[in-house]
């Protein structure tokens, strides 16, 4: 049993709004990444400054309230996750550095263990991916209308939440690869948020994966010398080509993958990345 954290700077990027975090909850091993909004760290220019603070700030609060995430119920998520407490904390830690409370527009995506279940949780977007035993992957994105990911800060902001409920639709897309060797047709869920759907949550059991990895949407930034989108699958597979499993195994990976893969191939992430996981097999 693993779990491991990577994160770096986008080229197109001048500050890593990413961050990630790994670590154990009373033997319990969790996963956390945060992506920023990007904006510029200047009040004087539109769009969410400092985030790259407020990425942080989730992180670390969520780590605080991790014997309250158990047992995710995505009918009950309301109830089942303390996303008012986290994002509170959070909200205190920007205040103490005088920052403005848009510092914690980040996503939020988060994997823990509870026995043989491996709870994920996402908060805006980001990609959810597992690796089966007996063969095969899948992988989850979300994509929201307008470019409006959710932020935990419209939990506690009623104009800012109900403005972005009446204007995001969101697009849920898994892909399975786990019958047939083969990418299957994807499986799209279309839906409208409200008050209570800002969280999305997926459970998998340990008999059946052995490796959970969480991703920030820079996962799918990547582009080719040619300057032409690669598509998520190619990125996955190299994510995945892991074979030794213990320690760093996904710093191991990333290092290799960025530092040798990415420049002989000529490939780049031109958005912030952020990964990391669990190893959950014998």
């Amino acid at each position: 049993m693993s779990n491991d954290f990577f994160f770096r700077m986008g080229t197109t990027h001048t500050i890593c709004q990413d961050y990630a975090l790994s670590g154990l909850n009373n033997n319990r091993p969790f996963a956390l990444i945060s992506d920023g909004c990007s904006g510029k760290p200047d009040p004087n220019i539109p769009g969410s400054p400092f985030t790259d603070f407020g990425s942080r700030f989730l992180v670390r609060s969520t780590c605080r309230y991790m014997d309250e995430i158990r047992g995710l119920d995505e009918n009950q998520v309301e109830r089942s996750f303390p996303a008012v407490k986290i994002v509170t904390d959070a909200l205190a830690m920007a205040r103490q550095c005088l920052l403005p409370s848009s510092a914690l527009d980040a996503t939020l995506v988060g994997a823990v263990r509870d026995e043989d279940t491996v709870n994920t949780f996402r908060i805006g977007d980001g990609v959810i991916a597992v690796r089966y035993k007996e063969g095969g992957f899948l992988y989850s994105t979300v994509k929201f209308g307008n470019n409006m990911p959710s932020y935990l800060r419209y939990t506690i902001d009623p104009k800012n939440q109900e403005q972005y409920i009446s204007e995001a639709k969101t697009i849920q897309t898994t892909y399975n690869t786990k019958t047939n060797g083969k990418w299957d047709d994807p499986e799209v869920h279309e839906f409208e948020l409200d008050t209570y759907n800002l969280l999305g949550v997926m459970s998998f059991n340990t008999k059946e994966v052995d490796m959970v990895l969480i991703f920030s949407d820079g996962v799918e930034s990547f582009v080719d010398a040619n300057n032409q989108p690669v598509p998520l699958e190619k990125v996955l597979d190299q994510m995945f080509a892991i074979s030794v499993t213990t320690g760093k195994f996904l710093t191991r990976r990333c290092n290799a993958f960025f530092n040798k893969f990415c420049v002989e191939n000529k490939w780049k992430n031109t958005d912030d990345f952020s990964a990391a996981g669990l190893y959950v097999g014998e």
